[in-house]
Formats: C-alpha cells, structure tokens, sequence
C-alpha cells in the first residue's frame, strides 16, 4: 500500500541558500527551516550561474538548475527537466508539491520556467525583497551609481535616457513583466515588507494589485523621554559605505559642522575607510561571531543622532529600527522610502530635502531634545492571516551581531494557510 505523500513547498531562487549569506536566502534559509520543523518539506530550485557561463561558451543554449531537497543538494538538471526532476524528488521521498514560493528571478530562463510553472499549475506566492523585479540595479541606480529618481517607473527610453544600460534594464523589464503576465493567473499572494515598497512596486506591475499584501516585520512600544545633549553631539552613520546609501552626504555633513561640537561616529565593517574620512569607527559586522549587534554598539558609545540618508527607495531598513530601538533621532532624506515613512509617522525625527539643510538645523540643536525610542520589540502578533511561531520573537538588540530574519515567523503561518 502506499503511503500517503507527504507536503512539500517548492521554492524558486537566484542562489543555493546553503552557499550564500545575503540576506534573501537567510530569509529564506529561516523559512525553510520553519517549515521543517512543522513537517513541511522543501525543495529549492536555482540557476547554476557560474556553470552555465562557462557552458555557454561551448552551448550557449545549455542552462541547468541546481537542486536542493530539505536542504541537500541532490544534482543538477537541464531547465527542460524542472518537471522530470519534481517527479523524481515524488517518487523517490514521496513528496507532494502544494505550492511554490518566488525569492528572486534574476539569472533564470524565465520563458521556460513560465512553462513550468504553468505545467504544474500550483498556487504561487511572490515575496518582493528589492527592486531587482523591476531592474537588474536593486538599487535603482544608474551606471553612475546614482538613484534614477523621485519614483519607481518602469524601464523605458525615456525613463532610462541617462543610463549606459538603458538597453540591458529594458530587455530585461519586459522578461521579467512577460513572465508574471504569464503565470498571473496562478499567482495567489505578492507579499511586501512596508507601505512603501507596495506602492513603488505596483506602479510598474499593477495588474498585481489585488493579490498583494504589506506584511511589516516587527512589533513595538513607542517610549518618549528627554535626552540631555552633551557638550559634543554624538551623530553616526550606519552601514554600507556607498554613495546610494548617503555617504557622500555623510561626508558633506562632517566636514559643514566641524569638531567643535559634535563628534562623528561610524558603525559597520568598513573601519579603514570610515577613520580615513573623519569618523570613529566601531565595527558592526554580521559574518563575524565576535561583533555586537548594531543596538548594542549603538547604546555603547551613546550616540545621539542616527543618519540614514539613503538615496534609493528602501523596502524596509532594518537599520531604521535599529537606530529606533536605541533612542537616536534620526535624520533623513525626504526620499529613502520607508526610512522617511516611518520617520514622518512615528516622529522619532526629521527628514530635509538637501543635506544643507540637515546641517543648517543640527547646528541649532542645543540643551535637550524630545527623544523616542522603542522597546519590546517583537514580531507582529496582532494580524490576523497568521500567528508567530517564534523564530523572531526577541529584541533587535538582542541578536548578537545579527538581524532578524525577514518576517519569516510571521509569514509562516500566512503562507501555511493561503489557499487559492
């Protein structure tokens, strides 16, 4: 007698989750794990990129896929074998396919995974991390590493007139829009981490709109009380050293106030660097087990003022929550996306159109500030669609060098319970 099949969710991605810490496949390294422990098993398949190119220039028509079962890589197949290796992973565990998850698209033959898909005919969930959907730049930079501007559009002509790689960004828009138009009608939920990343997101495809969903990460207390400036203002900026995440504003911002009454601080991996421009450098690295997590670090060297001046829509920023939760201010870009949407609706700080006028009010602040910061911070327990099952549930801080996952607890049950 045969057993009864046991589920299984198939997950489509640019990279082997096990091989790479990004954190797209941290997220969905997380989920998958989750769903594990729950019984539900998990088959992974992705472009084997770095095979494929040197493949290519013997068959350039030759793309195969790596595959991975409960974690373990079990062989590479042609794309035209994405069905004949499914039916295997059935055969040979027994397990049953009940839908499929979409990380990310980029690298794949898109024409025939559509047809897969199709053939399979399983209800899809589409978890939006970036931009990458929209433009092969996540970022949305152009070739100058700069932002392309105020609002997300679909690449075009005349979107893309000042880019190098207009070409490339408008080939590879109409791929990725033929290939959700394609399978649309199996497209069940396209989840987003904020308000922000929907609405930018749904301009460019928005036959999507009546399956999509905001799904925000965390739960939180908001706390006000008064912070007593010190004789030197303590400002730091948090991150990634690029020029599409403010550091060239951060710099302008250094050198405009000067020393005399503030004191610079950096929090990241890029230490060198970061000294070598005028700032105290602490690190904050989450591939090293010996590093404090950004809270900590954060609280540490009490610093005053956070600068989150992304020049990009961001999707979330984890960062902003993290400066949050140790009571900074935040000063901001009126365009960095959900940064400057929580700033404005939690009023925890300021947002200015040009980084001179950032300078023109720090240099104003004196005695003491109305602060704000969060506390108890979880994962969102209150929402309907599903319940936590706790792989989130500590604080920010609390994750020794290390960010929360991507909403994994929280969409673990959303997604266990979606239907068509």
């Amino acid at each position: 007698m045969r057993l009864m099949s046991e589920k299984c969710i198939l997950y489509i991605s640019s990279t082997n989750y096990k091989l790479v810490s990004a954190g797209t496949e941290k997220f969905m390294g997380g989920l998958i794990d989750t769903f594990n422990d729950e019984g539900v098993h998990s088959v992974q398949i992705f472009p084997l990129v770095g095979f494929n190119n040197k493949l290519n220039r013997i068959n350039p028509s030759a793309f195969y896929i790596g595959v991975n079962c409960d974690g373990k890589f079990i062989g590479a197949y042609s794309i035209e074998d994405i069905l004949s290796a499914i039916e295997y992973i059935k055969n040979k565990y027994n397990y049953q396919c009940d839908r499929v998850i979409i990380n990310q698209l980029h690298g794949w033959k898109l024409e025939k995974l559509s047809f897969a898909l199709r053939k399979l005919n399983l209800p899809i969930i589409v978890v939006v991390h970036d931009y990458m959907m929209v433009c092969p730049f996540m970022m949305l930079s152009d070739s100058n590493a700069l932002w392309c501007g105020n609002s997300i559009e679909r690449p075009s002509e005349e979107h893309c007139e000042k880019c190098k790689y207009k070409q490339l960004a408008i080939e590879y828009f109409e791929e990725i829009n033929g290939f959700f138009t394609s399978i649309r009608n199996i497209i069940i939920k396209v989840v987003f981490p904020s308000a922000s990343a929907k609405n930018n997101w749904l301009r460019v495809f928005p036959y999507l709109i009546d399956n999509s969903v905001v799904r925000p990460h965390l739960n939180y207390n908001i706390c006000s009380y008064r912070r007593k400036l010190k004789d030197k203002i303590r400002v730091g900026y948090l991150g990634f050293v690029s020029d599409i995440k403010g550091y060239s504003e951060w710099k302008n911002l250094m050198r405009c106030l000067g020393k005399s009454r503030f004191e610079f601080f950096y929090f990241g991996s890029a230490i060198e660097e970061a000294e070598s421009d005028g700032a105290k450098g602490v690190v904050v690295d989450f591939n090293r087990p010996d590093s404090l997590g950004m809270v900590e670090q954060l609280k540490n060297n009490k610093i005053d003022i956070a600068f989150l001046w992304s020049n990009c829509q961001e999707t979330y920023s984890y960062t902003y929550y993290e400066a949050f939760e140790a009571g900074c201010m935040i000063v901001t870009s009126d365009h960095s996306g959900n940064i400057t949407d929580q700033v404005l609706k939690n009023k925890n700080g300021f947002c200015f159109d040009k980084v001179e006028e950032c300078v023109a009010f720090l240099k104003e602040l004196h005695g003491e500030i109305d602060a704000l910061r969060i506390e108890n911070v979880t994962t969102n327990r209150n929402t309907d669609d599903f319940n936590p099952v706790g792989l989130m549930g500590e604080h920010i801080g609390d994750r020794k060098g290390k960010r929360p996952h991507f909403l994994i607890s929280l969409m673990y049950k959303f997604l266990r319970s979606t239907n068509r």
